[in-house]
């Protein structure tokens, strides 16, 4: 996986970001297991969301409504307990450990073996 300076750079920003919101938590690690309650579908949403996509975008991707992708995206951010969807991207960024999502590593997601 090829990663930009304008990559490094958001996922800084996103880790300062994070550290700043006043939404009630401290800025301390953030628990994994509120990023573990999301659904594949809404770990799906998230990762389209770190990439910078709008809901549309997100929609033709993930061949599912607009609708769809506004539902899920506010279901994301109560679950992460953060009110802007660049304050859950950094969370889950944090929160992150070097297993993917649903327990497969980077190169399973990938097709490779």
């Amino acid at each position: 996986m090829k990663h930009s300076r304008t990559a490094d750079f958001m996922v800084r920003f996103l880790r300062r970001s994070s550290q700043r919101c006043d939404s009630g938590r401290s800025a301390r690690k953030p628990e994994r297991s509120l990023v573990n309650a999301l659904t594949p579908r809404e770990h799906d949403v998230l990762a389209e969301m770190a990439k910078g996509q709008s809901n549309k975008r997100i929609a033709r991707e993930l061949a599912i409504s607009e609708h769809g992708v506004k539902r899920l995206v506010s279901s994301i951010l109560a679950k992460l307990q953060c009110p802007t969807r660049t304050l859950a991207v950094a969370y889950a960024i944090e929160s992150a450990d070097p297993v993917s999502t649903h327990g497969r590593h980077d190169d399973q997601l990938n097709g490779s073996r």
